[in-house]
């Protein structure tokens, strides 16, 4: 007989599996709702939500690009709720997710773009701190430096 330990982890496991299933396959209407569904899950069972941050991260980055604003802002909530119950797994994804907030962080739509900046701010003070690499995506070093 499974524990309730067991089966939470076995009902979680098909759950993740069916979700990120359903955003990849880029038919399905109500993307922005499953991801806020998606945060849900990850807050209510943070402690063993880990093993499933490297599987979303990727998707995440894509739902970024969508042409929905609302998928894109959610995206971004996501990634301040992976930051804040998976740090590790964020900080291996940092460069790529800042990569695709770069273009977003002046967006015309001001609950993305204020997102954005939001989670590009929580990515910098994340340790270990941002090296050249991360901050030239940025655009915060100079790509000439002037001799005085």
């Amino acid at each position: 007989m499974n524990t309730s330990d067991e089966l939470l982890d076995q009902v979680l496991d098909q759950a993740m599996d069916k979700i990120a299933a359903v955003l990849k396959n880029g038919q399905f209407k109500a993307v922005a709702a499953l991801i806020e569904a998606f945060i849900q899950i990850m807050f209510h069972v943070e402690d063993r939500f880990e093993p499933y941050a490297s599987k979303f991260i990727p998707i995440l980055i894509e739902q970024i690009q969508s042409n929905d604003t609302n998928t894109q802002k959610v995206s971004i909530d996501a990634f301040n709720a992976l930051a804040t119950t998976c740090k590790e797994h964020i900080i291996q994804f940092r460069v790529d997710i800042l990569q695709a907030l770069k273009p977003i962080k002046s967006h015309k739509v001001k609950p993305v773009r204020d997102a954005s900046l939001y989670t590009i701010k929580l990515l910098r003070e994340l340790d270990p701190p941002l090296g050249d690499k991360e901050l030239a995506i940025l655009d915060e070093l100079p790509t000439t430096r002037r001799l005085t």
